[in-house]
């Protein structure tokens, strides 16, 4: 059975992060990130329920951009603030690495984008290095 979502209802939606970000069928069903989580020995952008697979897009702010935006900052030197606002700054910045890391360059992160990405370490010892790819 389908359900029909009315233009409206469907623009609130996204608006407040209910509905994913993008028309595929796998990006619709995938949650906004709107936290962070220490996995994997690194800090990600994480959905309520600490899941990595969530998605982020300009419009959403939350401490889950404000981790991109470190991690965009930090390891890969794009001169953007951690303010939590994805913005078009952050989207440029977010292009130029998906470019650089050698996926699809969308301005969209999410996880075929994390998975290439580095990102900041939980824990730093002396003369250890600052990033990691998650």
């Amino acid at each position: 059975m389908r359900r029909i979502v009315p233009a409206s209802l469907a623009t609130a939606a996204l608006a407040f992060g209910l509905l994913g970000i993008g028309t595929g069928t796998a990006q619709a069903a995938t949650a906004s990130c709107t936290t962070s989580t220490l996995d994997m020995g690194v800090i990600v952008p994480s959905t309520s329920s600490y899941s990595t697979d969530c998605l982020l897009g300009q419009g959403n702010q939350s401490e889950a951009v404000e981790v991109l935006q470190s991690a965009l900052s930090v390891c890969y030197g794009q001169n953007i603030a951690s303010d939590g606002v994805f913005g078009p700054a952050t989207k440029s910045a977010l292009v130029a690495v998906q470019r650089q890391i050698g996926v699809s360059a969308d301005g969209v992160y999410g996880p075929n984008t994390r998975n290439h990405m580095k990102f900041i370490k939980g824990s730093i010892s002396a003369g250890d290095s600052v990033c990691r790819v998650y």
